[in-house]
């Protein structure tokens, strides 16, 4: 079995830490940042119409049209009339109780995404939203103080190549393309960590939908392409690279957790990276942030714009 390496001793006797995608994501982009939503665990309430609140909302519509899927293929439902009927029922339900704006939106999204894609019977259904844990590797081989928590949107088995293939389902203004796609290390991080667990999961799938509707289709609906709305890309990972990027992961939360035990010691936050565009557009700490460099209270500030600390959440 296995050992902790000897560059985790100062975490024996401790829990491992449990990090996510989002948290090491946040890491790299700004320590500061990091402090607050995960060591701090100050978090704000969704803006239902920001690409957050978009992106909730549509995984929450493809969980539930694919767990209809899912169990009419258990049933052996092959009729996509029945099988879609079925589905339409169940995500009209989820969508009723989103806020008017946010459901037209969603529901327009939503039948694009069937009228293109059906019931998808060239997938055989395998998991939705699965959870698992794996810990993270060190690079002589050893286990880490870190257990990557992963929820992988889609599993799904290619019947014409018989390969296991994740699914990640993306959402936003512009569908992405090439190099963005590539520089995206979530889901091969999750490809990575399931076949730590043994599953044969072969290669990913990129499953994007545009949540920008134009002017044009809003006055005449469907003159919109379909193939302008939804992109569908499907990318091999070395073992090498997957091996890399797990290591990369860990190198990341080993790093920012020692930084952060660092500065604690000095009674002193975090180091501040300052970009304009992701700062100000991206960051719900944004004022707060500039506050306290000016010897403000950020965490006051933080309270009166509506952030709250909850240590339950992960």
């Amino acid at each position: 079995m296995a050992t902790p390496d000897k560059t985790e001793q100062a975490g024996r006797g401790r829990a491992p830490r449990i990090v996510s995608h989002s948290e090491l994501s946040t890491a790299r982009r700004c320590a500061f940042k990091h402090q607050i939503f995960y060591i701090e665990r100050w978090s704000k309430q969704q803006d239902p119409m920001s690409a957050l609140g978009k992106g909730t909302a549509w995984h929450l519509v493809m969980e539930t049209h694919y767990n209809v899927l899912l169990a009419a293929q258990r049933r052996e439902i092959t009729d996509e009339t029945r099988i879609l009927a079925a589905s339409r029922r169940k995500v009209s339900a989820v969508i009723n109780d989103m806020p008017d704006e946010l459901a037209e939106l969603i529901w327009w999204m939503y039948e694009g995404y069937v009228s293109l894609y059906g019931a998808d019977h060239g997938w055989t259904i395998m998991g939705v939203e699965h959870p698992a844990e794996i810990r993270l590797p060190t690079p002589r081989g050893g286990r880490s103080g870190f257990i990557l928590k992963m929820k992988i949107d889609l599993i799904v088995r290619d019947r014409a190549t018989k390969r296991i293939r994740i699914v990640d389902h993306k959402s936003g203004k512009d569908l992405p393309h090439g190099k963005a796609l590539d520089l995206d290390d979530q889901f091969p991080l999750y490809q990575w960590g399931m076949q730590q667990l043994g599953f044969d999961v072969f290669g990913l799938t990129y499953n994007a939908a545009r949540t920008y509707r134009l002017v044009s289709d809003i006055r005449e609906p469907g003159t919109q392409a379909l193939d302008e709305r939804f992109y569908r890309h499907a990318m091999y990972r070395t073992p090498k690279e997957l091996h890399t990027i797990a290591l990369e992961a860990y190198q990341t939360a080993r790093t920012r957790y020692r930084q952060q035990a660092d500065v604690a010691r000095d009674g002193m936050d975090a180091p501040r990276t300052t970009d304009t565009m992701s700062c100000q557009w991206q960051c719900d700490a944004f004022d707060a942030c500039l506050a306290g460099r000016k010897g403000v209270d950020w965490r006051s500030l933080l309270r009166a714009k509506g952030l709250t600390q909850n240590f339950e959440r992960h």
